[in-house]
């Protein structure tokens, strides 16, 4: 019997509104230096947030002005380099970037590390067994569709370990059975070994572990902006301060008194909001509602304990009183 698994599941495995970000302390090697990464947003692979460089004795060496997931981020045993990695990219993006204290040394392209043409290599740039089997297009729901593969024990390996660290050299295993090196000291792809199921038939990969703790990073607020210090719903206070109403849309057409926009704030332990977007055309509406959020005091309960501000999006909806 042919089974299919979509796409949709690997990116959507969790239940509810799981934790996908935390903020976490993972070290060198040699333990001598430790990235110290804090999110703003419970959004897998998200940049939002803050990360710090610390030596051992926890003074703060260097700073990237963005966060990182822990699982894929490494540091050079000197402390001078941070490998990040992110697995699901498409081919616009810079899946594999090297930093250093001035800021990006070097982003590699996706196309610069795998032919995207070809085979699985078109949906993933990393190895995974999950695109290898048939794909099948249904138009119906509009997704992509994959056979189930089975794959064999050195394959399982292969997906298992496709980052592996040997001593200062990073490993990923890509879609093209190929193992890009990376020497972490240098910061930069040092070698490239051809056929990888080959190289894990004949090599027992010890994939070198580094201390990482994680730390809960509880957010409580999934969706919608949080309430006035006060206690009156932000929206309600803002439509009041424009003289208007807010409202549910309910599909009716030709609703030509009101309007909606999307709002992505960054509020901190202050109570105070920084805009990230206002998806609004009418500049006059636009400044004002500037105008209220920056003078504005937000409720914080819904910053987790250990992080310095958080993001809270919502879509608003106002109307002529």
């Amino acid at each position: 019997m042919k089974t299919h698994i979509t796409i949709l599941l690997l990116f959507f495995s969790i239940e509810g509104f799981g934790q996908l970000s935390y903020e976490y302390k993972k070290f060198s090697r040699n333990q001598d230096f430790y990235i110290c990464s804090v999110p703003y947003s419970n959004q897998e692979y998200d940049t939002l947030g803050q990360t710090q460089i610390f030596d051992s004795s926890d003074k703060l060496i260097w700073k990237v002005n963005r966060y990182f997931a822990g699982e894929t981020v490494f540091l050079s045993d000197n402390g001078k380099k941070l490998v990040f990695i992110e697995p699901f990219s498409d081919r616009d993006n810079s899946p594999l970037r090297i930093y250093s204290q001035n800021g990006i040394l070097k982003a590699y392209g996706t196309e610069e590390l795998v032919d995207t043409s070809e085979g699985s290599c078109k949906y993933n740039w990393v190895y995974s067994t999950f695109y290898l089997g048939k794909p099948n297009y249904d138009s119906a729901v509009n997704i992509l569709i994959f056979d189930e593969y089975l794959p064999n024990e050195v394959e399982k390996r292969m997906e298992s370990d496709y980052i592996f660290l040997m001593g200062e050299e990073l490993n990923i295993v890509t879609c093209e059975n190929v193992i890009l090196v990376i020497n972490l000291g240098v910061g930069r792809i040092t070698n490239r070994i051809n056929d990888a199921y080959s190289y894990f038939t004949k090599t027992k990969v010890n994939n070198g572990r580094v201390k990482f703790e994680k730390y809960p990073t509880k957010f409580e607020l999934e969706y919608g902006i949080p309430e006035l210090s006060s206690g009156e719903a932000f929206e309600i206070a803002l439509a009041k301060y424009l003289n208007m109403k807010s409202y549910i849309p309910d599909g009716s057409p030709n609703r030509n008194d009101g309007f909606g926009f999307e709002l992505k704030l960054l509020i901190d332990k202050n109570g105070k909001a920084e805009i990230l977007e206002i998806d609004l055309e009418s500049e006059s509406n636009k400044n004002r509602i500037i105008d209220f959020i920056e003078s504005a005091d937000f409720e914080t309960k819904y910053i987790p304990e250990n992080i310095e501000k958080a993001y809270f999006t919502d879509r608003i909806f106002l109307k002529k009183k």
